[in-house]
């Protein structure tokens, strides 16, 4: 078996989370700007990295480390409760912003409707 790296690790709960970089590095308090030179090696992880990972993501510290054990740690049900609720609110969010964006469309679609009317309108006009 091939171990990982501790790198892959962040990428793995990142990627577990269906989480871009930057929403990542925002949840986890990581400075995003440095969050790909971090994956290069370039900038070394550090425990405050590591702390903000397990902290927002309720990963195993020992996991993110070492790869060993349990990935992810128990959570109790007051936990599980709040991480529902966040995940519903985040979805009413994008549910809101959906709705928003179809609205601004289908009054560019009316707009551009109204204009190619006028359009046949005056080449009628010119074909009498």
């Amino acid at each position: 078996m091939i171990e990982s790296t501790i790198i892959e690790r962040f990428e793995e709960v990142r990627m577990d989370n269906n989480l871009s970089k930057n929403a990542f590095c925002g949840k986890a308090g990581i400075n995003s700007s440095n969050y790909t030179k971090k994956i290069k090696g370039d900038i070394v992880i550090t425990e405050k990295d590591i702390g903000g990972v397990c902290k927002a993501f309720g990963v195993s510290p020992n996991w993110l480390r070492t790869g060993e054990g349990e990935k992810y740690l128990a959570l109790n049900r007051d936990e599980n409760v709040l991480n529902i609720k966040g995940e519903i609110i985040n979805l009413a969010r994008q549910l809101t912003k959906n709705k928003e964006l179809m609205a601004q469309l289908a009054l560019e679609n009316e707009n551009l409707m109204s204009q190619l009317s006028a359009l046949y309108t005056q080449l009628d006009k010119h074909q009498m």
